[in-house]
């Protein structure tokens, strides 16, 4: 997607856009999107060594449906029951707050749970703030990890999403803390750089050491298995195991049944886990709270097989379409599961009918903005609206950068 810097027109991955880049945020300039009129402004993050723009908060809905920041309509998003409550932006800053249902400082308390949260979803989810799920959620569609388009098959893996994750943390904060201070994204592993990780994640867990609060560890599970004295959860990519209650462990194992099975059955699906740690006396982290993201072997979420048989028939049809989230919506919520974007200038928004929720689908349907789809998953799936938008050529995703829930110790 085209973009124009200080009046300079250039494509996001052509020769000498990362220089450019790099000026305008020295020079606190704005790059313009060239979507559609009147132009939106973005703002740039800098993470390592390289340059990102994204999306103001404010201008969610500036931007053309087919524009890799174009926003989805809250109504049709699990973000509708937390943003301006949860999700607060900040229009003066450009940053935004999120508010989480976990304390990032021990012996803090937060609100007390929601009564109408599903328990798979959230353990302490309250009304006003995010469970680490919701917070897997909202990271992901900030960092464009629910776009697919066909230029993007293939070529998604953990450096990618790594660094859009890490990019979407700046400017969300908490009323104390910075994200991109107290959370612990790593890196793709570097075998010609075996100890950055490592250096990484000692440089962040010594301040919050010295700050005295927790951090959050985002990254993709490995294994929970036994350690010499004690369970233990491994993290791709990460240079240290973090150690788990044996309540705890039985707790998740119990809770995450089905998306450890679906994991087993299907290895090119990927668990995401957010994990709220503390800090043993020897400075390594022991999990307080964990929440699962279920991904797609293109790194696009899901929340049933119904809805990864969708997308796998979007992606083998060549489609370009934008992955909705739940966040902590209850069960019986119902919105679209994907908008199509090559339909047109409306797009569709997909549904999906398990038959167990009659009236809310039909006032989803009844609700929607858009032309809508509808599968009765209990039949075969019927033909998807064709598509009316050519594809054209996306920059690489070296330049943009991949359900689930949560569990927690019992209160003290």
């Amino acid at each position: 997607m085209k973009i124009s810097i200080a009046g300079r027109e250039i494509e996001e991955d052509d020769e000498g856009a990362e220089a450019l880049l790099k000026t305008a945020h020295d020079q606190k300039i704005r790059p313009l999107c060239l979507c559609r009129k009147p132009h939106a402004q973005l703002q740039i993050a800098h993470i390592a060594d390289h340059y990102f723009v994204k999306r103001l908060p404010r201008d969610a809905g500036a931007h053309a449906l087919q524009c890799e920041r174009f926003e989805i309509p809250l109504s049709l998003s699990g973000k509708v029951a937390s943003a301006g409550k949860s999700i607060i932006d900040d229009q003066k800053s450009d940053g935004v707050e999120i508010k989480l249902a976990v304390a990032l400082q021990p012996g803090k308390r937060v609100a007390p749970a929601a009564t109408g949260a599903p328990a798979s979803n959230a353990v302490k989810a309250a009304p006003a703030r995010l469970s680490l799920f919701g917070l897997l959620n909202y990271l992901w569609e900030d960092a464009g990890l629910c776009e697919m388009h066909p230029h993007y098959k293939g070529r998604r893996f953990w450096g990618v999403v790594s660094n859009r994750l890490n990019a979407a943390l700046c400017g969300k904060t908490s009323k104390t803390f910075s994200y991109d201070h107290i959370a612990y994204i790593p890196a793709q592993f570097d075998p010609a750089h075996p100890a950055a990780n490592g250096r990484a994640r000692l440089a962040k867990t010594h301040r919050a050491i010295g700050d005295r609060h927790r951090m959050i560890f985002i990254g993709e599970f490995k294994e929970l298995t036994q350690g010499k004295f004690g369970p233990v959860l491994k993290l791709k990519h990460v240079d240290c195991a973090i150690t788990v209650g044996d309540d705890l462990k039985r707790r998740m194992q119990s809770r995450f049944k089905a998306e450890f099975a679906v994991c087993d059955a299907n290895s090119g699906i990927h668990l995401i886990a957010c994990c709220l740690v503390d800090f043993n006396k020897a400075g390594y982290p022991s999990l307080a709270e964990i929440g699962f993201l279920t991904v797609s072997p293109e790194w696009l979420p899901f929340s049933s097989e119904a809805e990864a048989m969708l997308i796998q028939s979007l992606i083998e049809g060549g489609r370009s379409f934008t992955k909705t989230l739940r966040y902590d919506l209850p069960d019986e919520a119902t919105i679209a599961a994907a908008i199509l974007k090559d339909v047109g200038a409306e797009g569709v928004a997909l549904f999906l009918d398990d038959g167990s929720r009659a009236d809310p689908l039909r006032q989803a349907l009844g609700d929607c903005p858009m032309p809508t789809w509808v599968w009765n998953i209990l039949e075969p799936m019927p033909p998807l609206p064709k598509a009316r938008v050519q594809a054209k050529e996306l920059e690489p995703l070296r330049s943009q950068t991949n359900p689930p829930r949560s569990v927690s110790p019992p209160s003290v």
